[in-house]
């Protein structure tokens, strides 16, 4: 996936502020239902691992982080401390995409 596919990307949901770097999130929907969260099943771990390793080849370029494909991958909680940040970036940050 080159530049011109980051573009047919939808928006993100949102987007975090880490600390140390930035997270794109999407809300995943069943395309039958949109108001319909997707249910976070067993099987559907390979799709996951799938569509997290096409976003980090597309945002390579930004340094995105290939171990971050991972279904078991945890973020950091809303206005939590990371201590491993700079100080004037050390509260994670949750934004609304605009």
């Amino acid at each position: 996936m080159g530049e011109l596919a980051l573009h047919r990307l939808p928006a993100p949901n949102l987007v975090v502020s880490s600390g140390r770097g930035i997270w794109a999130l999407w809300s995943l929907r069943d395309h039958m239902n949109l108001h319909t969260p997707v249910p976070a099943f067993g099987e559907r771990r390979d799709i996951h691992r799938r569509v997290n390793t096409a976003l980090v080849k597309a945002f390579a370029a930004l340094g995105a982080d290939p171990e971050s494909v991972d279904p078991s991958r945890v973020m950091r909680v809303r206005d939590s401390t990371n201590t491993a940040a700079v100080p004037e970036n050390s509260i994670v940050r949750f934004f609304r995409w605009s």
